[in-house]
């Protein structure tokens, strides 16, 4: 939340298209044939006969990154509590992924107009030990894995600073000039210890009781949102700086104004996180309600999102009669839906594929030169 004199930002985190599950590409015997990842043959029996045989082979990887933007401004500490508590159920339903989670905060108080092309931030921060888009310190790491110490990144969420300046009557606080989407594409570009993989899928989870850099009605008084600050300009740079990852994004945040009077207590106001909803319905992602009691149920279907979304595979053109196979490497138990999405021209499964199961599409389409 923030006081009447704050302007915030609440928090953003990383997107792509509608989320996929990492893949890679695997060599196949033929030459290839297109601009995306298939090969082919060409068969003519006469002229004006000719046909195009394609495959396509994605392997499935299991590999996720999870960014965090974790508000650290006063009256969150409540919020993080909530967000640790439901942490570990989080965890165990990704057990069978090989997942990385790294943690920033919306402060970036460290930013400046020479290296980011932005306005230094209106309120400096007072005390924080993260800003500027680098990673919270989880036990000795820069990022947590399975193998990382539970606590430790349970007693991350709770930033220090939060409940200090909670517990202090709002003095010295971390920035009140909250900017989640700014903060998180510095995370990502920073890539701190080189804990964001190529092919894994990024999934942001934004935890914050603001938009970015407060309201849209303070936008124009002072608090505008420039190139960092904008969900569009990050997607850009992210899909530039990691052509093969997708992205999706998951708030938890203020929906709607009953939300927002909840969250106002003592003078201090919540503000609908509209750029982040945005963000979420854009690239695909799980929008939770920071009102809600415990954030299990949240977390909950951020998980499930992050296991069964759809994995897509691209057709190169329309195949003969719509007629298309697909197999899987090895078999899964319950094979999940085949849907052919002809306006985006794309193969969508529905349902979880087990980690390093390779899946081989085949079609074939008229070629008429």
């Amino acid at each position: 939340m923030r006081a009447p004199w704050k302007s915030g930002v609440i928090i953003a985190v990383l997107g792509y298209f509608v989320a996929c599950a990492p893949v890679k590409f695997e060599k196949a015997a033929e030459p290839p044939c297109g601009k995306k990842g298939a090969v082919c043959v060409q068969s003519c029996t006469a002229p004006g006969s000719c046909t195009k045989k394609y495959t396509m082979t994605k392997k499935i990887q299991g590999l996720v990154d999870i960014l965090i933007v974790n508000d650290n401004s006063g009256s969150m500490s409540l919020n993080q509590k909530k967000m640790a508590n439901a942490f570990s159920g989080f965890l165990s339903q990704l057990a069978n992924l090989q997942y990385r989670i790294a943690m920033t905060t919306t402060d970036i108080s460290d930013a400046t107009a020479d290296k980011y092309g932005a306005k230094p931030p209106i309120q400096k921060n007072r005390v924080t030990s993260v800003q500027d888009g680098r990673l919270v310190t989880i036990g000795s790491s820069k990022y947590f894995t399975p193998a990382g110490s539970e606590n430790a990144f349970l007693n991350a969420i709770e930033i220090d600073e939060t409940a200090s300046c909670d517990a202090n009557g709002y003095v010295s606080c971390p920035s009140n000039d909250e900017r989640g989407i700014f903060a998180a594409r510095l995370a990502i570009e920073r890539n701190e210890g080189s804990w964001i993989r190529p092919t894994a899928h990024m999934a942001v989870i934004v935890l914050s009781d603001e938009d970015e850099r407060g309201r849209k009605e303070l936008w124009t008084k002072g608090w505008p949102l420039e190139s960092y600050d904008r969900w569009e300009n990050l997607m850009g740079s992210f899909q530039n700086k990691f052509p093969a990852k997708t992205m999706s994004v998951h708030p938890i945040v203020v929906k709607d104004d009953a939300c927002a009077a909840a969250e106002t207590q003592g003078g201090i106001g919540a503000f609908i996180g509209t750029q982040y909803l945005e963000w979420s319905a854009t690239v695909g992602g799980n929008a939770g309600s920071i009102c809600d009691s415990n954030f299990s149920a949240n977390l909950g279907q951020i998980a499930s999102y992050v296991q069964n979304q759809a994995v897509s595979l691209p057709f190169e053109c329309r195949p003969m009669g719509d007629a298309y196979s697909v197999t899987f490497n090895p078999q899964p138990a319950n094979p999940p839906t085949v849907t052919a999405n002809w306006t985006k021209m794309k193969l969508e499964f529905s349902g979880a594929i087990p980690p390093n199961t390779s899946v081989t599409l085949k079609y074939e389409c008229k070629d008429n030169k």
